[in-house]
């Protein structure tokens, strides 16, 4: 049985997942920055919306948090 997931919208919900997963595993965005390289205020936008990760800062962040990174691209709730 094949899950149907929808795409994630808009950029707010990109932002939301972001901002989410950093805060459960109880980590800041300085911390989340140099995982993959910028400054915080770059990964600050990411999670307030002002601008969008690459495909390639996804992937980091997907093979830091241990997720698929379709968790970042898809509405299917709780990242798994």
């Amino acid at each position: 049985m094949t899950r149907q997931h929808e795409f994630i919208n808009s950029k707010n919900e990109l932002a939301e997942n972001l901002r989410d997963i950093r805060e459960d595993h109880d980590l800041t965005q300085r911390e989340i920055a140099s995982v993959i390289h910028c400054a915080r205020s770059t990964y600050a936008y990411y999670e307030t919306a002002k601008t969008n990760p690459s495909v390639f800062t996804l992937i980091k962040l997907a093979e830091f948090y241990d997720i698929d990174i379709r968790y970042f691209l898809f509405q299917w709730g709780k990242y798994k």
